[in-house]
């Protein structure tokens, strides 16, 4: 096969496995920022299918919740303990992290939005959005309603 074609491919597989691709982000994410390694592994090397050390890390800290909005529905500002991955089903959604220009996203565009950072996200102003929200940490803390005005703002 053409290296093009299965380059063409891998890129199609990954998109449609965006859940892979976040949270491979959100692991990795988890480890960089405990230096460590995760309490109750499992032994390495234990995993079948994998070539070298691969172990299944505890995840007891990591929540996955699935969020349908409609047209022009959107959280508060809100700054949440660890990173969220956002992953749209179908649909268009908006975000923006504060002092930052809002962004638009549709199916195969993962979005992530860094932990104790305030942000908000929601539904585009004509199409709702239905999505997986996989987040590491617990806490929320929730802020002030997004204006009108800020979730009408140009998204890029």
């Amino acid at each position: 096969m053409n290296h093009g074609v299965k380059m063409m491919r891998t890129i199609q597989t990954a998109r449609r496995g965006g859940l892979i691709v976040a949270l491979a982000m959100l692991t990795g994410s988890v480890w960089a920022e405990g230096g460590q390694a995760p309490a109750n592994p499992q032994a390495p090397g234990t995993l079948p299918n994998f070539t070298g050390t691969v172990a299944s890390i505890d995840a007891s800290d990591v929540r996955a919740v699935r969020f349908r909005y409609e047209a022009s529905a959107r959280s508060f500002w809100h700054v949440h303990d660890g990173d969220l991955v956002v992953l749209v089903e179908r649909g268009r959604g908006r975000s923006q992290i504060q002092g930052q220009k809002v962004q638009e996203f549709g199916p195969g565009q993962p979005i992530l939005l860094p932990g104790g950072v305030a942000h908000w996200h929601g539904a585009s102003p004509k199409e709702g959005v239905t999505w997986v929200a996989l987040t590491v940490g617990r806490d929320v803390k929730a802020m002030a309603p997004v204006s009108d005005e800020e979730y009408l703002a140009g998204a890029k």
